[in-house]
Formats: structure tokens, sequence, C-alpha cells
């Protein structure tokens, strides 16, 4: 899975260096042909990829307070464990 966000990293890395190098946002004649000629499946997989980077920062399973919160009460349920 790191190897995936690396790679999506630097594709999209590489993506915007070729934006801002070009006069315009237009793909060139090459870049369509290329796009359309490769495996659907290998573009599916490319776009979830992606997807999955730019979510990345979204998947957090608690917020920082829940787990200040958790660690703070922990002692006090080790110490009724003990009783």
């Amino acid at each position: 899975m790191v190897y995936r966000m690396l790679f999506a990293a630097v594709f999209g890395f590489c993506i915007c260096v070729h934006a801002m190098q070009a006069s315009s946002f237009t793909l060139s004649e090459e870049a369509v042909q290329e796009l359309q000629s490769m495996d659907p499946a290998a573009t599916r997989e490319l776009a979830y990829i992606l997807l999955e980077a730019a979510k990345g920062a979204q998947k957090t399973q608690k917020r920082n307070s829940e787990i200040i919160n958790s660690l703070l009460g922990l002692p006090k349920v080790l110490n009724d464990a003990g009783r």
C-alpha cells in the first residue's frame, strides 16, 4: 500500500510539473493518444490509486482529541482493573 501511495504521489508530481511547463493546460496529441491507448484495467487501477492517495489524510480513525482522551483515561482503567 505504501508503494501505491508513493507511486501516486510521484505520478501526481510529474503531472503537475508537466502542466506547469506547458504554455496552456491542454494535452498534446501524443498525450491524448497515449491515454487512449492505455489498458482500461490499468487506467481504473491508476485512478483508484490516485483517489486513495488523495483520501489518505481523511481516513483517520479517531481525532486527536479522542486519542488523547483515551490515553489519559487509560491509567484510571488500569487502576480500576487492579481492584
